[in-house]
């Protein structure tokens, strides 16, 4: 079974009682590698889909993705429909949203406060 059929049946036995299943390990205990994909953010090709064997964290740092040639660092680890961090983008719309709050209020007391 692969990384991506065992994350799916993980996730429907999580389902079945209730919860999600935490105690799935997307890494290979030897290794340390990820066993997920790796997926280009820029294109969405999937690395491992062309026959490729060697682990992507071995390859060197200036590898490119074969369809948009895209740098290494531009991939990102894909596990069932999760790419990158399982928390989505919550934590940059919130973090986004607070530092739009402390600029606009900046502003505010900057027109307030006269200039001399």
């Amino acid at each position: 079974m692969d990384s991506e059929a065992a994350w799916e049946a993980a996730q429907r036995k999580a389902a079945e009682t209730g919860g999600i299943a935490v105690d799935f390990n997307p890494y290979d205990p030897e290794t340390g590698y990820w066993l997920g994909e790796w997926i280009c953010a820029d294109c969405g090709y999937i690395y491992g889909s062309r026959g490729e064997t060697q682990p992507f964290e071995t390859l060197g740092r200036w590898y490119k993705c074969p369809q948009c040639a895209g740098p290494r660092r531009r991939f990102a680890k894909k596990l069932g429909n999760k790419v990158g961090g399982a928390s989505g983008d919550n934590a940059i719309l919130i973090s986004t949203l607070i530092g739009l709050a402390a600029i606009i209020g900046a502003f505010i007391f900057g027109l307030q406060i006269s200039a001399f």
